[in-house]
């Protein structure tokens, strides 16, 4: 059975819906040093998504060998600036307040690991457009979403209210939520998680 790297409700949410058994196991990485050493270092969005996704794989593998190891991350850039989950319903505000008439783009690290070794690795790329929504809007979506909206990189949930922000969507849909299922499920198929 696979082992998802996460406790993310929209992975979890995705596998589920395509009917792949895995249970889901959180890694105890901690991004932010590793995020901010990469950064430091000159590497791109890209490349910190995947090495975030590669950290939390080998750290879950090393309890369970033998097993498939399903890891990803997800890192929000926007005019130049990177982005991490906002902190506060302030923070939220200000995030969407710079992110308002913007397209941003979401950067996704995936892998697979079986006995700590990677058997596939990818980086994807969506990009979203949000309207230039007013401020009463914006204020009705904080009031709405509130506590919910810090667990979502840029403030924007699309799965449900979030969609209203956005004018424009440019890449996979489930990409967007943390896990391209396409390329994913070409995967389990490869290694006879799922039938072929």
């Amino acid at each position: 059975m696979l082992i998802l790297a996460s406790s993310s409700k929209s992975r979890t949410a995705l596998l589920h819906q395509a009917h792949v058994p895995f249970i889901a196991v959180p890694s105890t990485v901690d991004e932010t040093p590793i995020k901010d050493a990469l950064k430091a270092q000159g590497k791109t969005a890209d490349e910190v998504a995947l090495a975030l996704a590669l950290a939390k794989g080998q750290d879950v593998s090393q309890h369970y060998h033998e097993r498939y190891i399903l890891a990803a991350d997800q890192l929000l850039t926007c005019n130049g600036k990177w982005y991490d989950k906002p902190r506060t319903v302030e923070e939220a505000r200000q995030h969407l307040q710079e992110l308002r008439g913007n397209t941003q783009t979401l950067h996704n690290g995936i892998c697979l690991l079986r006995n700590n070794t990677v058997v596939y690795q990818s980086s994807t790329q969506a990009h979203l457009t949000m309207r230039p929504f007013s401020d009463a809007f914006l204020e009705q979506y904080l009031t709405e979403r509130g506590q919910a909206l810090l667990s979502s990189v840029g403030a924007c949930q699309i799965e449900g209210y979030g969609m209203q922000l956005l004018e424009k969507i440019d890449g996979e849909y489930t990409a967007i939520l943390g896990l391209p299922m396409l390329e994913v499920l070409e995967w389990l198929r490869n290694v006879n998680l799922l039938a072929t």
